[in-house]
């Protein structure tokens, strides 16, 4: 899925010449998510989820369909719309989020 999500950067950069504010945002938020999830895997395996439906047909559908659909709907976004976002909007709502993201345990 992260490479679903980097490879958004390519189209726009094709049309328009270089990468949005915008894009680069959802990009890297959604890269800190998933590399968060990736160290904390494990511990995944053994929430109530996990241990209650062993995996179910619910929880292999969502993983598999609903979250890639999901997860990359924004870039998918952001690559037809492109927007500037002014420094003073960038950094006081990105920061916080990435470090709350991967404070969370």
């Amino acid at each position: 899925m992260q490479c679903c999500i980097i490879e958004t950067l390519s189209p726009q950069y094709e049309q328009i010449g270089y990468v949005s504010d915008a894009l680069l945002i959802s990009v890297a938020v959604q890269l800190v998510y998933l590399t968060k999830f990736y160290i904390w895997e494990t511990g995944y395996l053994w929430t109530i989820d996990i241990m209650h439906d062993r995996f179910g047909y619910y929880i292999c559908w969502g993983v598999c369909s609903w979250v890639p659909s999901l997860y990359t709907s924004p870039a998918m976004y952001w690559v037809s719309h492109p927007t500037a976002f002014l420094p003073q909007v960038r950094g006081p709502t990105d920061v916080p989020f990435i470090a709350l993201t991967m404070s969370n345990k």
